[in-house]
């Protein structure tokens, strides 16, 4: 009688933790998303058609803050880890640039990452033109305090090992609807603009790396467009720092650095600012003690934001370059699969908890060179560490290096090859695909800047 009664008591506990999301009711949804294909669509082919050399820039923010805000499986550090209200919203930050003959777009999101399979998804929703879709490029600014949009943090016992996906389709779903009606708007607001590039260096003592003292990139990199009256349209600033300020101890859906950055600059400069992430891996956090209280991880969010915001608007200010009347816009992608050598990513592939694309033991992937007037931005599919970020700005044709990581894709650490042997890299080890994937990276980025096919 005893045993039979632990077994009622239990069993229903155990199930909680197999029951998939997708059995869940679902309730019912409106959706824009044609609506906003086809506006996407018709604000490249009006700029087109009117454009005589003349650079049109749009911009767009829409908040994507779960509306459950409670419950909600939190992305890195512990499985299991639960939301119970809202710091500070999230949002999906548009910038759309075009010279007529080339348009770009760019988003960022913050979140911890997003897989490429989610962003081709989100491009066909944002254009019906196959050709347009890729000229959208999706990062994530790797945010330690929003939703879990890849999976890894859902239930575990014991907070050993997740046994349910983290990801809720409802929220996948309408993510997925407010990243598009973002990309609508930028497109479609965009007016005759001009372009500003600077790179300015930090302050020391906001960020460190705990592997390699001192071995970092200081240095932001920014692009401004402002239209004919002089007002700001968008600023992109490209910089590295994990955004977890607030620690696992938080509960509390934010966006963290950012999203004080966020707030000190817009207070202070018209128009969406954009932030993307720079060589970030291996590892380069901010510089406050892991036991600090939570009251203290706050203001120190705040202080590190609103210095970041302080530095970008000082390094516009003061050393800004112009862009040529006539604005050059280069792009050129690449597609390619990437060995999986790791076997926790095929273990938790098999078990569903990592649900994306791997053919034949390999990830598919993309990656992104684009030239807009003085700067150059690549896109690197996942966290790579200073090392790898170094060599890329050895081989980028520019002052303006934009190194946009988590672009297109999170595919974990990139590592050298030569760390696989170095017991200071194990837990990078553990979150990376295998010893191939920084020199395929390279190779493939390096061909995309020589225009080698």
């Amino acid at each position: 009688m005893k045993r039979s009664f632990i077994i009622i008591i239990l069993l229903p506990l155990l199930l909680s933790f197999c029951v998939p999301w997708d059995f869940r009711l679902e309730p019912k949804w409106q959706t824009d998303i044609y609506q906003g294909s086809t506006a996407f669509d018709r604000a490249i082919k009006r700029i087109k058609a009117q454009n005589k050399n003349i650079l049109y820039a749009g911009a767009s923010k829409v908040d994507i803050t779960p509306p459950k805000r409670k419950w909600v499986y939190m992305a890195g550090y512990n499985i299991g880890r639960r939301s119970t209200g809202v710091l500070d919203p999230i949002y999906a930050r548009c910038a759309f640039v075009s010279n007529g003959n080339e348009s770009v777009l760019f988003i960022s999101l913050d979140l911890i990452g997003y897989f490429y399979d989610d962003i081709k998804e989100v491009r066909e929703m944002i254009s019906k033109d196959e050709n347009l879709s890729k000229k959208i490029i999706i990062s994530s600014i790797h945010n330690h305090e929003g939703p879990d949009t890849m999976g890894l943090w859902g239930p575990g016992p014991f907070s050993i090992f997740p046994v349910r996906n983290g990801r809720d389709p409802v929220y996948d779903r309408w993510l997925k609807e407010k990243i598009a009606v973002c990309a609508s708007e930028a497109a479609g607001n965009a007016r005759p603009a001009g372009l500003k590039f600077a790179k300015t260096d930090v302050p020391e003592g906001y960020q460190e790396n705990i592997r390699k003292e001192g071995y970092k990139e200081n240095t932001m990199y920014l692009m401004r467009a402002d239209d004919i009256t002089g007002k700001s349209i968008f600023t992109l600033a490209n910089y590295p720092i994990h955004i977890e300020a607030l620690d696992e101890e938080n509960h509390l859906i934010s966006a963290d650095i950012a999203g004080a950055m966020y707030k000190y600059y817009e207070q202070n400069q018209d128009g969406v600012l954009l932030f993307t992430q720079g060589s970030l891996g291996g590892m380069v956090v901010p510089r406050i003690s892991k036991w600090a209280k939570q009251s203290e991880k706050r203001k120190f969010k705040d202080i590190v934001g609103t210095q970041l915001a302080i530095s970008a608007l000082k390094g516009l200010e003061t050393n800004s370059v112009s862009a040529k009347e006539i604005v050059i816009i280069e792009h050129r992608f690449r597609q390619l699969s990437l060995p999986v050598e790791n076997p926790d990513f095929e273990l938790a592939h098999k078990l569903g908890i990592l649900r994306r694309e791997i053919v034949n033991k390999s990830l598919p992937t993309e990656i992104h060179y684009i030239r807009i007037g003085e700067a150059v931005f690549v896109t690197i599919p996942g966290e790579s560490l200073p090392e790898l970020g170094f060599e890329i700005n050895k081989i980028i044709p520019s002052d303006y290096k934009f190194k946009i990581n988590l672009g297109m894709d999170e595919i974990g650490y990139i590592l050298p090859a030569s760390y696989w042997t170095d017991p200071l890299y194990d837990y990078e080890k553990s979150m990376s695909l295998g010893p191939k994937t920084a020199g395929i990276i390279y190779d493939t980025i390096k061909e995309l800047i020589e225009n080698k096919k």
